[in-house]
């Protein structure tokens, strides 16, 4: 594979003061999003298993296998974006007290394989094994579903086939005391037969794949918005600093990414007659339920709706999907909405939109539309406003 490396985007946060209007609330900070960096919201803001199955040994946050997924440049420069549905992983170990091992409760994790082109890999596993010789990984995938250029200005949409829905490498690597292994799985997608009828197949590449392959690590930096001419948008969602005290970024703006930090990617229609998504998110506290959000200006969120709510899994994911009928997003009354005489000094018509977060359920009132309570540590912010069209409107 040529190797490619992906620039780090240059993250800049603008803050401004936003007074409570909430009772026993905090006053928050809030600040605008420019079109050129991740600036920050305002706030006050059936899977089948293969036997024989093992548990992983799991030994607090340790972790000394990660899993990670990459895409060899084969067809998929013709895609402007390819997604890969995975909704289930597993290591084999060797040995006469072998067998397959995976996660239980494994969320549904959607990648974009053109996002992971040459060595760049996204990591959609990471466990504590017991040290070992482990000697085959495989993936679940339910579906793959691509978006394609067409002449006349319309993206056509693509169902690419799968050799099955369990896909596995026989790539040896150990589990030794002390260290991490990175095992690199890429699949690539090709174009079947000599027609060029527009048919794709996924396959997994041997060759491209193991512990000791050479990868750019992506993920908490993805690209948010329109995929392409699709009727599809993509939103990513961090951990950030929103209120400045911690200087996490190592300068005195607020709403910084929090580096290291939680994270989260949704997946929506930009029209329709309902709101659909498809939300991931990583890295937050075990067992905390969560509710997506899209949260409208100004405190305390008045019009607010709830988009689904979640538990964490043991490894801190989350997995929220729904159709809700919202209406058209942002409402009129946001200020972060341009149609609104009160918006805020910062929105344009390049520039406005909707928040959407990820808040703890206990600080949202779903049945009043608004939040009641702040812990800003605990929650996830977007990267880019978005906007979506009620087509029944």
């Amino acid at each position: 594979m040529k190797k490619l490396l992906v620039a780090a985007t240059t993250i800049l946060a603008l803050v401004a003061v936003l007074a409570v209007g909430c009772a026993g609330a905090e006053s928050p900070t809030t600040a605008p999003i420019s079109n050129s960096a991740p600036a920050m919201s305002s706030a006050p803001v059936p899977l089948s298993s293969p036997p024989p199955t093992l548990a992983p040994t799991v030994t607090g946050n340790k972790v000394n296998f990660r899993l990670l997924i990459s895409d060899e440049v084969n067809a998929i420069d013709q895609f402007i974006n390819l997604e890969v549905t995975i909704i289930g992983v597993g290591v084999h170990k060797a040995g006469e007290e072998g067998g397959w091992i995976e996660p239980e409760g494994f969320v549904p994790e959607t990648v974009d394989l053109v996002e992971l082109k040459d060595t760049n890999a996204t990591v959609i596993w990471s466990v504590d094994l017991s040290d070992g010789k482990y000697d085959k990984v495989f993936i679940y995938v339910d579906n793959a579903t691509g978006t394609l250029p067409s002449d006349n200005g319309e993206d056509k949409t693509v169902d690419v086939k799968l050799p099955g829905n369990k896909m596995h490498i026989s790539k040896p690597f150990t589990i030794e005391d002390g260290s991490v292994v990175n095992f690199v799985y890429d699949i690539t997608v090709f174009e079947a037969g000599k027609s060029g009828k527009g048919k794709y197949i996924l396959k997994p590449q041997i060759g491209e794949s193991g512990a000791d392959k050479e990868f750019k690590e992506i993920g908490k930096g993805g690209k948010s918005g329109q995929a392409g001419k699709s009727n599809i948008g993509h939103l990513y969602l961090y951990s950030k600093d929103a209120d400045g005290e911690d200087n996490i970024s190592g300068n005195e703006d607020d709403w910084s990414i929090v580096d290291g930090g939680a994270w989260g990617k949704m997946k929506y229609n930009l029209s329709g007659s309902n709101f659909d998504f498809v939300f991931n998110g990583h890295g937050l506290v075990e067992g905390d339920e969560y509710t997506l959000v899209y949260y409208p200006d100004p405190w305390p969120g008045n019009g607010l709706i709830c988009l689904g709510s979640g538990i964490t899994n043991e490894d801190g994911d989350v997995h929220i999907k729904d159709s809700i009928n919202t209406g058209d997003l942002p409402i009129a009354a946001d200020q972060n909405n341009i149609d609104n005489e009160d918006k805020y000094e910062w929105i344009n018509g390049d520039y406005n939109g909707a928040k959407i977060w990820l808040v703890l359920s206990d600080d949202v009132d779903c049945e009043n539309h608004l939040m009641t309570d702040w812990h800003s540590e605990e929650y996830l912010f977007e990267y880019d406003l978005i906007t979506f069209n009620d087509t029944d409107v």
